[in-house]
């Protein structure tokens, strides 16, 4: 069972049977136990309703902002998918800043919730611009770039790209999602969800693609017998990263293992945390995009992305293709980087071929 601390009432209870990981109930716990999960459940209706949403209903919600983009646009899966991703940043962006404003002690005006109808329409009014969106979106390029030069981050989004769908189509996926404050839900709950929701919309839907059941995925990372020892964490790839998903289960296993040392202090946990994503777990992907959904899935899992990359994990060599963008040619050269010249050698492979 689980209350808050000033009531007698449940606000959640549990059989044994219900503890499975993708039980609803289970799920629903999981969110509970987190940071200001329980002090921030909703502003009163006469402001704007803004409330944590119920994760088994996201899952669909998410779908149907996807089928609409996939169905408007008329984009591939994954081209859809991407534009959806762009969203979700806005919205997270936003959800969190409304949650500080909260927590701050102040009552959040209609003016302070950006990602809604009502904000976009007084944009159009005032002639500022006919997709204000696109406003919220370029914040996020700005401030992902100042992670970027600083090394703190691989890119997610190109420089300069632009939300690529119309006024009408970003419209209809945010009347869906504006009255759920994403930001309430812990980060690997949102993490799980966004792979949930990657599953049953990406996967085996485009051409040459595969990606592995989940069921698979969670056994082989456990079972590769993963852990910290000394000072030294093991270095992983999978050279046919897909989605990420192979790279967040080791991602998880790790932080698990870093947890359980009694000999380190609390900050060398968080160093070793902090360290496994930039050298020591490595993503390659021939498909450019899949490539930064994999940064982006990784990213909403609490991991910079910062060694995935998009080239071809066959070619011993890791040449630059012919024609390539400049920012892709960057990508290969670093890699060329790591793997001929530094010589960088693995210790645990996590791949499906």
């Amino acid at each position: 069972m689980i209350w808050p601390w000033d009531s007698q009432t449940p606000i959640l209870t549990l059989s044994f049977n219900d503890v499975r990981e993708d039980h609803p109930k289970f799920v629903r716990l999981r969110s509970l136990p987190a940071y200001g999960s329980l002090d921030i459940e909703r502003i009163t209706e006469p402001v704007f309703r803004f409330e944590r949403p119920d994760l088994t209903d996201l899952t669909q919600i998410f779908k149907d902002c996807h089928t609409t983009i996939w169905k408007k646009e008329k984009l591939g899966p994954t081209d859809a998918f991407y534009e959806f991703a762009k969203l979700v940043f806005v919205k997270l962006r936003e959800d969190r800043r409304v949650t500080e404003i909260i927590r701050s002690g102040r009552t959040p005006t209609l003016q302070d919730f950006t990602f809604s109808l009502h904000w976009i329409q007084a944009q159009v009014n005032k002639g500022i611009s006919s997709t204000p969106v696109q406003i919220l979106f370029q914040r996020i390029l700005e401030k992902l770039e100042r992670q970027i030069q600083a090394g703190d981050k691989k890119r997610i989004f190109r420089q300069g790209e632009t939300v690529e769908m119309r006024a009408e189509t970003v419209a209809q996926v945010v009347e869906m999602l504006q009255h759920f404050n994403l930001h309430g839900i812990n980060e690997d709950l949102n993490g799980r969800m966004f792979q949930s929701f990657l599953n049953a919309t990406v996967r085996g839907k485009e051409p040459g693609q595969f990606f592995t059941p989940r069921s698979v995925v969670k056994y082989m990372a456990p079972a590769a017998g993963l852990k910290s020892m000394g000072d030294e964490l093991p270095r992983v790839l999978d050279g046919c990263c897909g989605s990420g998903g192979f790279l967040i289960e080791a991602m998880a296993v790790l932080v698990q293992s870093i947890d359980r040392r009694q000999d380190l202090t609390n900050r060398e946990r968080e160093e070793r945390t902090r360290a496994r994503g930039r050298h020591h777990l490595f993503g390659i992907d021939a498909a450019e995009k899949i490539a930064r959904i994999a940064r982006l899935n990784m990213y909403l899992h609490g991991d910079s992305g910062s060694t995935i990359y998009a080239a071809d994990a066959l070619d011993n060599e890791i040449r630059t293709p012919d024609g390539a963008r400049r920012e892709l040619q960057a990508d290969t050269t670093e890699l060329h980087d790591h793997l001929v010249n530094q010589g960088v050698r693995f210790d645990v492979i996590l791949t499906n071929p």
